[in-house]
């Protein structure tokens, strides 16, 4: 198959991704999708949407104003992905929170026996126990008052039946990654107004499936997520990016010598969540193949994937930092490493 994008690209280890977004979006607009194959004579797709005949109208265009909080919640932020952390923590201190940050699921509940919190944001995948069974393990908590803190899932698996492991886990309610500042104002309003149930379990598609671009660059999301933040917060955010796609390219390539699959998965979804966060579309959505593949244990010894996902990598970061300098904004230092 010829290259129509990075995305398509069809090797013995990948399959492309282009008729399972298409899908979805048909599905979204109450569609068919289908197709007419002969061996040897090629294949027809086809699809069927319902349309209503209008006329063109020059509406302006209307942007719901994001609160920012006057009161300060105090946030617990489990997450171990550095720029998730980046976007969460300036989006949270942008409407006003206080926020303590950890890194896995034994510091939350540490966090939470020796703290007063008004509100959990819970990573979901993490090294050592995973974002479910840490909200198990707080809902078991002899304090009633710390057992019942609202928990509530960020994630980057956005299918119903994960959702419902998100409710069944104990937790109130989830958001999907790359994590939108207006669903954050949203759970925030929430407890700021004392709603017991925060997300509602029969409209769960509404808070997950947040639709990442095709594009190797996404600007548009750049420059509304640059407007939304503060400079030194957004700054920190592409920092991480950068460090995050370099560092966990290299760990992965190590784990794919050693045919490591959860080490190689674990890459992956943190390449996905990276590119996501910065709207580097490409990368997303081969980053979230490679995962699957490797969740499977179906990446074989092939140094193609390896090679296809570094070239990736440089690439989509060439692009953010030509962007950047375009954008003249100075990058932020980060500690740490990422593992």
């Amino acid at each position: 198959m010829k290259k129509l994008g990075r995305l398509l690209i069809v090797e013995d280890d990948l399959t492309g991704l282009g008729l399972a977004i298409c899908k979805r979006l048909v599905n979204a607009m109450e569609g068919e999708i289908g197709l007419e194959s002969e061996d040897g004579a090629g294949s027809s797709f086809w699809i069927k949407i319902p349309v209503v005949e209008g006329e063109l109208a020059d509406l302006p265009a209307i942007v719901a104003p994001i609160q920012i909080l006057n009161s300060s919640l105090s946030v617990l932020l489990v997450e171990d992905e550095k720029t998730n952390q980046e976007v969460a923590l300036a989006m949270l201190e942008q409407m006003g929170c206080t926020t303590t940050l950890v890194e896995d699921g034994h510091k939350a509940i540490e966090a939470i026996r020796n703290n007063e919190f008004d509100l959990v944001f819970m990573d979901i995948q993490m090294p050592g126990i995973d974002g479910w069974e840490t909200t198990q393990k707080i809902r078991d908590l002899k304090d009633q008052k710390k057992a019942s803190l609202p928990i509530i899932a960020m994630t980057a698996y956005a299918m119903k039946e994960d959702a419902d492991r998100c409710y069944e886990a104990g937790m109130d309610g989830f958001i999907t990654k790359p994590i939108l500042m207006e669903k954050i104002s949203e759970i925030l309003q929430s407890i700021e107004t004392g709603k017991t149930t925060i997300t509602d379990r029969e409209s769960i598609e509404e808070m997950g499936d947040v639709f990442v671009s095709l594009e190797i660059l996404d600007v548009n999301k750049l420059e509304k997520m640059q407007s939304d933040l503060s400079t030194a917060g957004f700054s920190k955010i592409v920092s991480a990016c950068l460090t995050s796609l370099t560092q966990c390219n290299k760990l992965f390539e190590e784990a794919h010598v050693r045919q490591d699959f959860e080490q190689m998965a674990r890459q992956a979804h943190k390449l996905k969540g990276a590119a996501g966060a910065c709207g580097l579309g490409e990368l997303f959505y081969f980053s979230e193949n490679v995962e699957r593949k490797a969740r499977k244990n179906e990446i074989i010894d092939n140094s193609s994937i390896a090679e296809e996902l570094r070239e990736l990598v440089v690439r989509s970061s060439d692009r953010l930092n030509d962007w950047l300098k375009d954008s003249s904004l100075p990058p932020q230092p980060l500690e740490g490493n990422i593992d």
